[in-house]
């Protein structure tokens, strides 16, 4: 069997779950050793934030830049808190997904390019496998150095688990 696109069972996934089917559940495969995981779509359209990511909410001003915006649960929520949005997805169905369900300014970017990261995962939906892909994940301080060096400040809000929440603002001049 030829591998669908490293993302498209997921944006089937989010597809199908917009059109009624509620039981819509993608896995989840890394080369980590990981027991596969299913990823409930549900959490992409939920209306209420986690608590890191209301840390992150909380901290919004001026315009927003969602990029990965998904299906749009944080662009509406800060549309409805009176923020200018705009939302990039790279899935362009996806992105019609988020305009059906209110976000008012949704761009379609294009991946570009690869970049190096911890884990190689691998999503599935309905049987149909997506071909690897990798997935980047950078700690705070590589992301403070290269966001410096881009003429940006990143500030860690939170840490927890092993991850963590930031905001990324210009820096003047």
């Amino acid at each position: 069997m030829v591998p669908d696109a490293p993302l498209g069972p997921h944006a089937r996934a989010l597809t199908a779950y917009h059109a009624g089917r509620t039981n819509a559940l993608p896995e989840i495969r890394t080369d980590q050793g990981e027991p596969v995981e299913e990823c409930p779509v549900e959490v992409f359209f939920r209306t209420e934030l986690y608590p890191f990511e209301q840390v992150a909410i909380d901290r919004c001003r001026g315009r927003v830049l969602d990029f990965g915006a998904a299906v749009g649960v944080h662009s509406l929520i800060l549309q409805e808190r009176g923020f200018e949005v705009t939302a990039v997805e790279i899935m362009p169905g996806v992105a019609e997904i988020a305009r059906q369900r209110g976000v008012q300014d949704v761009r379609t970017a294009r991946e570009s390019g690869r970049y190096p990261g911890k884990a190689w995962v691998q999503l599935s939906f309905d049987g149909k496998e997506g071909a690897p892909f990798r997935e980047l994940y950078i700690d705070s301080d590589t992301a403070r150095s290269h966001a410096e060096a881009a003429g940006w400040e990143l500030e860690v809000l939170q840490e927890e688990g092993g991850g963590y929440t930031a905001m990324l603002t210009r820096r003047d001049g």
